[in-house]
């Protein structure tokens, strides 16, 4: 330690060592350096956890019996690639083609796991003019249809994706 010198006497200088003044700068630093850390871990967490990762993969058919029929059996597949377990599935079909909007309806009572895949099928009716903007009376065979299927992930995220069907007989 150095004495200084005040008027003719000594005095003690005050303050933090050296030593621990270095100690404290590393200490807070590595302090500082670890909630970077942490903080950085968890946001990438939360956009990975219902973004990205919550990826479905969806085939579709439609058969119909002949070259024209007034219904159609549709098959939708799908394959669950995310992250998180699928808890409901929608399948909604535009009723300018189709007779309910709510097409299809998936039986899921325990979800889709990671990895897992499912499938449905179910009879499908072609709108008989009744709603507004009914574009045909019967699907035909050839036909390419829209369809949206929308999944629900644990958490409430929801991925929708556009599939198109070609009908055939």
């Amino acid at each position: 330690m150095r004495l200084l010198r005040r008027g003719g006497l000594r005095a003690k200088r005050v303050g933090v060592s050296e030593i621990v003044g270095v100690l404290l700068m590393v200490v807070i630093t590595v302090a500082a350096a670890l909630m970077i850390v942490v903080y950085i871990q968890s946001l990438y967490g939360t956009l990975t956890a219902g973004g990205v990762s919550t990826h479905v993969t969806v085939n579709g058919e439609m058969a119909v019996p002949g070259v024209y029929d007034s219904s159609g059996v549709l098959t939708i597949s799908l394959r669950n690639g995310g992250s998180r377990p699928i808890t409901g599935i929608t399948v909604n079909c535009p009723t300018s083609y189709f007779s309910a909007a709510n097409c299809i309806t998936f039986s899921i009572p325990t979800g889709v796991a990671v990895g897992a895949s499912a499938s449905a099928s179910g009879v499908v009716l072609a709108c008989s003019g009744s709603p507004p903007g009914c574009l045909a009376n019967s699907f035909t065979a050839g036909t390419s249809y829209a369809l949206i299927v929308t999944a629900t992930f644990v958490g409430g995220s929801i991925q929708a994706v556009a599939l198109t069907v070609t009908s055939a007989s």
